[in-house]
């Protein structure tokens, strides 16, 4: 439930700052910057909350890297 609360709330608040704030960003650039920041805190908080903190910490923090394609 909170999950997807909390991803609704995050992508609201990123839509809102690129649609309303970013055309105006010049006269008020800290409304897009508080806008913009809550929004992806939001969206990082609902895979704290899907994953459990626990979780989601060690998977931020490991050093395991884990990429699924080539490097030239």
């Amino acid at each position: 439930m909170y999950f997807g609360l909390f991803l609704a709330s995050g992508i609201f608040l990123v839509f809102i700052a690129f649609t309303i704030f970013l055309p105006v960003m010049v006269i008020m650039p800290q409304k897009f910057a508080i806008c913009f920041t809550m929004g992806c805190a939001f969206i990082i908080g609902s895979f704290f909350a899907l994953k459990g903190p626990k979780n989601q910490l060690y998977h931020m923090i490991s050093r395991e890297v884990s990429i699924h394609f080539p490097c030239p």
